[in-house]
Order: C-alpha cells, then structure tokens, then sequence
C-alpha cells in the first residue's frame, strides 16, 4: 500500500513537472501572437484617393495596434479591399486567416498596399517573426525582363511620434527591414530590403541600400523557394534581426547585425555583418515595430476589370519572440498533457 502512494506521489509530482516544462518553453520569449482564430471577421474599405493610415485608436483587430490601406488605382474602384479576417483562409482548414488581395492596375510599387501592425512594447536588440503564408494556386508575376516584386513583412524602429508607416523622409522611423519576394527572369529570389539608423544607405562593407535587390543563395535555392510556394500550401517563413553592438568607449558600433531568413525550416540566408545603427546614432534603440503585408510592383496584367484585376495570398499563426520559432503547430497549440492514465488519487 505504502508503494503504491509513494508510487502515485512521484507520478503526480512527474506530471506537474512535465506540464511546467512544456508550458514554459511554449510561451518562452514569445512577444505577440495572433491566429485570427478569435478575432472578429474585420475589413477596411479599400480608399479610391488616397491611403488610410492609422495608429492611434485603431479600428484594428485585438492586439494589433496599426494599419496602412493603401489606395486603389483600378477604374471604377476595386473589386476587394485590401485585407480580410475571415474563414476564407485558415491554416488547418478551420478557424480564420487574414487575406489580403493584390491589384494589378498601375506600373508602380503603391498599388494595393495593405499592411497591419504592432507595437511591440520595447525595444528589443534580437527579434524573431515567424508566420505561416499561402499564395493563390493560380498567382502570377509579370513576365518580362523587368524584377517585379512583392513586400510581406517590415520591422523596424518606431521613433515614438508622427506616422509609422513613414519611412523616406528621416523621420526617426529607422532602422527598418524588409522582407520580399523577387521574380529576376524565371527565377523567385528571396529580397531583403534594409534601411539604416543613421544613413540613408547603411555603411559599412557590402552598403546595402534599402529595396535593392540581392540574389540570396544559389540559383536552385532561389528557384525552389517560388516552386515550394507556388503549391497552394501553407509555408513558414521566419526572419531573426539582430542589432549590431555598440563600443561604450570610443562610441562607435560594429557592422555586426544580423539578418536570417528560414523557408519551412530550411536556413535560406544568413549574415552578420549589418550596420543597423552606425556613429552618430542611439545605443538602446531596437526593434518595436512590425507589421505584415505590403506593396508590390508586379503588373501581372493589363486586361481586367472588377475581381479579374486582384489575385489573393493568406498569412496566418503570426509569432513575435526572442528565441526562434520554427515551423510547428498553430499559435494556441500550448495544450497541456494529458495526465498519466491507470491511477487515481485517494
């Protein structure tokens, strides 16, 4: 009798430790999280003169802090607004995702920019954003020889007052990354834009220039990235940003930042050498700010009218953190286990 108590004593204390181990390590350095699965159903009206921006006292989702809606430049208005919480597009097929919808009426990059964003509270030296994305089975880029591309993601350092979504006038709204696709010839290549603190173009060794494309990694890596997202699933994509480190002394920082970029867990590209914050610039500033979605210069065509002119990709399980994420479950996927079965307690 005695054993069997001691026996069920440990096996309690086991499952407790088992439940703290695996809850912990779920929400470990996590920042913000969203899977839609509880937020409203929620749109905007897509504006026909001039972008809606918002960031104080927001008609956005829980949670989410800001938004950009950019303008429609299609005849007669657009068929869809630029961004849609629904059931439409939910990762596992039940719940809800966030749909934005892409126009295909100017040869410019401001066409159909949809964008919602967070303030992330602090500012953080080392970031992690990880969300799952899906294109339309049928999505097209312009042929030609031409590079057209799409944004999906920017973060960056909100300077505090004034738009956020600002980021070509020196207004404090620096450093900021962002994340793109890129079609060169018949290829997809990964496209990392960068803006630094300090310079308009970061310095430093490569100067790398804000939404100027790089070819990242070899030609079959580019070639599969679009060929992987060009499936009608869903795949993750995570991107880690890294401050680059200050010398108290002399007060000086080093071209050491960090920048990596994972495709459904597959290291696409990493570097450790970027000047974020060069001489003259602030020590504890650090990334605050993200938001998902964006612009694209990517006249796929110029016959359409209504709907015909739009083609649609989904984003779903969003996670901000300090640590790295990686492709897995859905956000609320945190479910304690069950408890050891075959005993009771008296």
């Amino acid at each position: 009798m005695e054993e069997s108590v001691k026996r069920k004593t440990w096996l309690i204390i086991f499952f407790i430790f088992s439940v703290f181990l695996l809850t912990g390590h779920a929400n470990a350095g996590v920042i913000f999280q969203d899977n839609f699965n509880a937020q409203n159903n929620w749109t905007l009206p897509q504006p026909m003169n001039a972008p809606n921006t918002c960031w104080v006292n927001c008609n956005v989702p829980s949670g989410w802090d800001h938004y950009y809606d950019g303008r429609s430049f299609c005849p007669g208005g657009p068929g869809k607004n630029n961004m849609y919480i629904d059931s439409v597009n939910s990762r596992g097929g039940s719940g809800k995702g966030l749909t934005f919808w892409d126009e295909s009426c100017v040869d410019f990059v401001e066409d159909s920019d949809g964008q919602i964003g967070k303030f992330l509270g602090a500012d953080y030296q080392e970031v992690y954003v990880r969300f799952y994305i899906k294109f339309s089975p049928t999505y097209k880029w312009k042929e030609g020889e031409f590079s057209p591309f799409h944004k999906f993601i920017h973060i960056w350092s909100y300077g505090g007052s004034g738009e956020p979504y600002n980021f070509f006038n020196r207004n404090n709204n620096e450093p900021v990354f962002v994340g793109n696709f890129e079609k060169y010839l018949n290829n997809i290549s990964t496209m990392l834009a960068y803006r630094c603190e300090v310079n308009y173009y970061c310095q430093g060794t490569p100067r790398y220039q804000f939404d100027v494309c790089c070819e990242f990694g070899k030609d079959d890596e580019i070639m599969s990235t679009w060929a992987a997202l060009h499936d009608g699933q869903w795949h993750s994509v995570e991107y880690n940003l890294k401050m680059n480190t200050y010398n108290a002394g002399p007060n000086t920082f080093n071209a050491d930042g960090v920048v990596r970029f994972w495709l459904d867990g597959n290291l696409i590209y990493s570097v450790a050498n970027v000047p974020w914050k060069d001489n003259g610039g602030t020590p504890s500033r650090g990334f605050n700010s993200i938001s998902i979605g964006g612009n694209n210069y990517n006249r796929w065509t110029t016959s359409c009218s209504g709907t015909s002119c739009e083609q649609w990709y989904a984003v779903d399980d969003v996670i901000v953190s300090t640590t790295y994420i990686g492709p897995g479950g859905a956000v609320s996927d945190t479910t304690p286990p069950n408890p050891p079965s075959g005993f009771f307690v008296d």
